[in-house]
């Protein structure tokens, strides 16, 4: 289990104004002390664009919010994040205030240590 990859999915529908995703059913996730998150994919729901580019807060270890954004305004993005978790615990919310009734989808990938 050491140095592979692991996933972890979630979704998030911004009706009533939520931002944060639920991982794994979850608004918080623990995972292994000093592992590293390495992309996250975020998969709009709607089938028709435009798809704005898409930015993401990562509250990592109750540190003030991290911001990674999309290179790539399209239905699947990837964004390369690359942050440590030394005490495993990390959230995750979309930081743009533009989405109003959308849905996502998305997938972490992280190393254990």
């Amino acid at each position: 289990m050491s140095g592979s990859v692991h996933y972890i999915n979630g979704s998030l529908s911004t009706k009533n104004d939520k931002k944060s995703f639920e991982l794994n059913g979850n608004s918080q996730l623990l995972i292994p002390e000093n592992s590293k998150i390495m992309n996250m994919t975020v998969l709009y729901g709607k089938i028709m664009g435009p798809f704005p580019a898409i930015s993401l807060g990562v509250v990592v270890d109750d540190f003030p919010p991290l911001t990674f954004a999309s290179t790539k305004a399209i239905q699947k993005q990837k964004i390369n994040v690359n942050v440590k978790i030394s005490k495993g615990i990390f959230s995750v919310f979309l930081s743009s205030p533009k989405f109003k009734n959308e849905d996502f989808l998305i997938l972490i990938e992280y190393i254990a240590p």
